[in-house]
């Protein structure tokens, strides 16, 4: 299958034109959009989420990974060939956190010379889909290999104290994987006591918690409501007591 992973927007129309050009050029293989309300131009977010969501793509699939801010600019476009498939993203640090996690890996820099009419604005479309189509044709990779500790954020931390997603109940997600947590009994947020457990019932209707999400990552939640509107928090916030917290 083809999976989609992007900051687009639900249903809008820069998601319709991936899925129609794949649909196109090859309706052999699915297509499912993943994620496309990642964090508006927050790689470094869009990034540790898409690491996440890694476990539950299937082998052989090629995703399209698109957050990028610096589309049309000299940003190189990657081809990573891994045991589970291909990944195609910007090499902006998008891909970073979950190359880490691939075996045997190798990496291209696709060669924009191949892409002669491709939009400065969206390609996406323009240069990602039709990739997508040649390397699930089997053709070769239109560009020149390249080593993983010469890309963008190569170097940069995999952990974000911070909220990187708040999602439809108001839960918010740190960039912070559960395991990195030093404390077993829970903090003070914002002047209130939040346990740590193992999931919403283990708190009483309205009060905080912080559990380990489905994609491995902290998460301060409110048991039927809205962690955002309690704590004021948005993505891009600093979490202090987070960081205080890591081992």
């Amino acid at each position: 299958m083809y999976v989609l992973f992007n900051d687009f927007g639900i249903g809008s129309l820069y998601v319709n034109q991936l899925e129609l050009g794949l649909r196109q050029g090859n309706s052999e293989r699915s297509v499912v959009t993943l994620m496309s309300d990642a964090p508006v131009f927050r790689v470094g977010a869009a990034s540790l989420l898409l690491r996440g969501l890694y476990r539950q793509i299937p082998q052989g699939a090629i995703v399209l990974a698109i957050v990028d801010p610096g589309v049309g600019t000299a940003r190189g476009i990657l081809a990573i060939e891994h045991t589970g498939g291909w990944l195609l993203a910007p090499d902006n640090g998008l891909a970073i956190a979950s190359l880490r996690d691939f075996e045997d890996a190798r990496i291209w820099r696709l060669d924009m010379r191949h892409f002669p009419k491709a939009s400065a604005s969206f390609q996406g479309r323009d240069v990602f889909v039709p990739m997508a189509l040649a390397l699930a044709h089997g053709a070769d990779v239109a560009g020149s290999p390249v080593d993983g500790d010469r890309l963008v954020g190569w170097r940069d931390s995999d952990e974000l104290a911070e909220v990187i997603y708040v999602d439809h109940y108001g839960n918010l997600f740190s960039g912070v994987r559960a395991g990195r947590f030093a404390t077993t009994r829970g903090v003070k947020v914002a002047g209130r006591e939040v346990a740590l457990v193992r999931t919403f019932g283990d708190v009483p209707p309205g009060a905080p918690l912080l559990y380990e999400n489905s994609l491995g990552l902290l998460e301060l939640a409110v048991n039927q409501g809205s962690a955002a509107e309690m704590f004021g928090l948005a993505v891009g916030d600093p979490l202090a007591w987070l960081s205080a917290g890591l081992e």
